[in-house]
């Protein structure tokens, strides 16, 4: 941090006595010492700029030939003025710099922290039923695809867009195996879910479910969004606009949970209380895993529910 000098206005006397060259200390007119500050100010004898380290009264103890000017005698009467100097102005330019390269340097690092994005993870069009889908694999599944029957909730899988314009996936948990697979796409009507690849072990019988088993509540399930495509893991949080157009019916509701076991105060929920309404609500989600949860809240079909990822928090 820079140390200015002092200054103090109008501070301007004369040489009580006369001073050598070598002189380190100095007198000024009796009174006049209090015009200057009490300590770490230049003043101007002459040609010579000397540094006033310390006064006492009208005593001044002085450091001679300061900013490249030359000590020398001067006599008794010789005019003593704390004037401005070149020190003043480039310890100035010096603290402004600093200053500047300090808010540069926090721009930078505030811009590190936050990163706009403006594209859509999920968007599920006419589901025909609430969250969550259950069945059994039906038959020995490929790398890619999924055949089920047994199933409960299907309709919560109609609708949803893939393509690279949709990067985000639903998971679908096998809880006989207990591991996942990231859905792409569901065909109703031939029971196949497509999935990204993978080369797990599951088999014919295996039970599957998009209920998330992190973020599990009896009365609202909720399923699992990952993120990964478009959200690194070195992410805090998220920014999210969440889109819901209530259809034909009257109070849609749509949850938003952090992938952390159920917690009712950490849910945003995003609603539209009339037929036919459009809702969009933007906000901030602390992101784990690259996951977020989400529910269709109630017994209602939604016609759209559409998340984008507007920012990514670091």
């Amino acid at each position: 941090m820079t140390t200015f000098l002092n200054v103090k206005n109008n501070a301007i006397s004369a040489l009580a006595s006369a001073i050598t060259s070598g002189a380190t200390s100095l007198t000024v007119i009796s009174g006049d010492g209090s015009k200057f500050p009490s300590s770490n100010f230049n003043i101007t004898i002459d040609d010579e700029i000397l540094n006033c380290s310390s006064r006492s009264g009208d005593v001044l103890t002085v450091s001679r030939a300061q900013e490249d000017t030359t000590a020398s005698a001067h006599a008794v009467g010789a005019i003593v003025s704390l004037n401005l100097t070149a020190k003043q102005i480039t310890d100035l330019q010096t603290a402004l710099n600093a200053l500047e390269t300090s808010l540069n340097d926090l721009q930078t690092s505030i811009a590190s922290l936050y990163v706009p994005l403006s594209n859509t993870a999920l968007r599920v069009q006419n589901p025909t039923d609430t969250t969550c889908f259950a069945g059994k694999i039906n038959g020995a599944p490929t790398a890619t695809t999924v055949v089920y029957n047994n199933d409960t909730k299907e309709g919560s899988l109609v609708g949803i867009q893939s393509g690279s314009n949709y990067w985000g996936r639903i998971m679908l948990w096998n809880s006989t195996r207990s591991t996942y697979r990231k859905i792409v796409t569901v065909n109703t009507d031939t029971n196949t879910i497509t999935t990204e690849s993978s080369n797990d072990s599951w088999a014919s019988g295996d039970n599957i479910t998009t209920d998330s088993p992190v973020c599990s509540y009896s009365t609202t399930p909720y399923f699992e969004l990952d993120l990964s495509a478009s959200v690194p893991s070195t992410a805090k949080a998220v920014m999210l606009s969440v889109q819901l157009n209530a259809g034909s019916y009257t109070g849609a509701w749509v949850g938003i949970h952090p992938f952390t076991a159920y917690d009712g105060g950490k849910m945003m929920v995003v609603a539209s209380l009339l037929a036919g309404e459009s809702t969009t609500i933007p906000f901030l989600m602390p992101v784990y895993s690259q996951k977020i949860c989400m529910t269709f809240v109630g017994t209602f079909i939604v016609s759209l529910v559409q998340v984008k990822v507007r920012g990514l928090l670091y």
